[in-house]
């Protein structure tokens, strides 16, 4: 079962990469939106996670450590949600999935760390919505495909 496991993921691994990174670059749209209307710092939630491992004094260093761990964490959820979008109702699953990761990555590990528990909610959980709903758009072939 885990060498099928592993061929699959083998086969599906671009289409995994390719809808992470794609998921990144668009879902941040609705936090950036708002920080900016709110005139607060857009890059706020983005370096929020690189904090964990680095201070501001290194601020170069923070932005490639915290695209890094976006791009590692996204590629970790867009795996699962790979292996266990249904055939029906995709998108509708992709809003719902987002909801639950934001809920995982923001209250219940988030709130442990100081740099994303002071960020606002909202936003982000807009983002991860559209995250999740970019990302099974990818898989069900509704976009780029």
């Amino acid at each position: 079962m885990l060498i099928n496991n592993f061929v699959r993921l083998k086969g599906n691994l671009k289409q995994i990469i390719a809808a992470g990174i794609i998921g990144i670059l668009l879902s941040s749209i609705p936090s950036t939106i708002y920080y900016r209307v709110t005139s607060q710092n857009i890059l706020e939630p983005f370096l929020s996670i690189g904090l964990i491992f680095i201070d501001l004094s290194h601020f170069y260093l923070l932005i490639l450590i915290s695209a890094a761990l976006h791009f590692l964490i996204s590629l970790f959820w867009s795996m699962v949600l790979k292996f266990i979008i249904p055939n029906k109702k995709q998108l509708l699953f992709g809003m719902f999935t987002g909801i639950a990761i934001a809920l995982i990555d923001l209250i219940i590990i988030g709130s442990h760390i100081p740099g994303i528990a002071n960020l606002e909610f909202f936003p982000l959980l807009a983002d991860h919505v559209l995250w999740g709903i970019i990302v099974t758009g990818i898989y069900s072939g509704k976009y780029f495909s």
